[in-house]
């Protein structure tokens, strides 16, 4: 993580890995799908005799839905987020008011005329709000709390969630997090993304007021008033992050740094190994309209294995009572002495 060059790391590397997890998902939803669809199924054994295990013959069907599952997760998550950010819009709207000349000079000499909105509130908070036009809110409370310098202090931090689009970067983060929600890694560095927003947020403001007193000044009064938690913005009085943000404003040299737990890290790279070496396993599908019911055998990968499958399927075998049970009349039965999922 760097909060000092404005690069949030985490966020990067929380998308990097939620495309490679989405990607593996896919490609395991594709393999599966025809032995989930299938109307009959033969099994080639020449992979499944190199296998100490058999796996149960409803796992297909089983992991299709979990797959689904999973991948409608992350679209509930961002249709639940784009709703909670529309209710809190609505909830603001009513409430907004002129800007004071207080604020309307502070917001004129940072730039932020158009972008800043005051609303009717005696509690003091602000937040950055919006996803492809983003606006900063600010309450009357905050203004009428704090002096010229600690308001400007609280814009500028405002003001670098503006620049890096941070309300979209949380339901981005939010989302892949929530999908991939059996893998903690997801979880601990979307919670990194939050705190680093915070702290380059941080950094932006005392880099340009050359001084930390006015934002520490604003915090405490801020801290000092029950809290109000936004979940889909990031907010000046966010609960979570205060204390390591009060620690980086009392010693500028501290830096926080990207951390995960050994189990996160572990479970992950059980996941690629699990899913990769499923998706390594030889499998080959194909149709025949010999029988009068549509059938498909599927096969390892292997010119000899596919050649008998293609051989056994000519000879027109009929369609086994049991789907997962191999046809023991077939001039290759011994070819197919345990039916299993690859």
């Amino acid at each position: 993580m760097s909060n000092k060059t404005g690069i949030n790391q985490s966020y990067i590397i929380l998308v990097l890995l939620g495309l490679v997890a989405g990607a593996i998902s896919i490609a395991l939803l594709a393999k599966v799908y025809p032995l989930f669809s299938a109307k009959a199924l033969y099994f080639c054994q020449q992979f499944v005799a190199n296998t100490f295990f058999m796996l149960p013959h409803t796992l297909p069907g089983a992991f299709a839905t979990a797959v689904w599952a999973v991948l409608s997760l992350g679209l509930i998550s961002f249709l639940i987020q784009l709703a909670k950010t529309y209710a809190l819009l609505r909830k603001t709207i009513p409430k907004k008011i002129p800007l004071t000349r207080k604020l309307q000079e502070t917001v004129n000499s940072l730039g932020l005329g158009n972008s800043t909105q005051l609303i009717e509130d005696k509690n003091l908070y602000s937040f950055c709000i919006g996803f492809l036009n983003p606006k900063i809110i600010i309450t009357s409370g905050l203004i009428s709390d704090l002096t010229q310098k600690e308001l400007e202090a609280v814009l500028l931090h405002e003001q670098m969630h503006l620049k890096n689009r941070d309300p979209l970067k949380i339901l981005i983060g939010k989302t892949v997090s929530s999908t991939f929600f059996f893998l903690p890694i997801f979880r601990e560095l979307y919670r990194n993304m939050e705190a680093t927003n915070e702290l380059i947020a941080d950094y932006w403001t005392t880099e340009i007021q050359k001084d930390t007193k006015f934002l520490r000044s604003a915090l405490r009064k801020i801290i000092a008033q029950p809290q109000i938690t936004f979940a889909t913005v990031p907010a000046i009085s966010h609960p979570d992050h205060i204390e390591i943000r009060v620690r980086q404003l009392k010693n500028t040299g501290i830096k926080h740094k990207l951390t995960l737990s050994y189990s996160s890290i572990i479970g992950s790279a059980m996941f690629i190994v699990v899913s990769l070496f499923v998706l390594q396993t030889p499998v080959d599908a194909f149709h025949t309209e010999d029988s009068s019911e549509p059938s498909y055998f599927v096969c390892s990968v292997d010119n000899v294995c596919r050649q008998e499958c293609h051989h056994n399927s000519n000879m027109s075998v009929p369609r086994p009572d049991h789907l997962f049970t191999p046809v023991n009349s077939s001039p290759t039965s011994s070819k197919y002495e345990a039916p299993s999922y690859k």
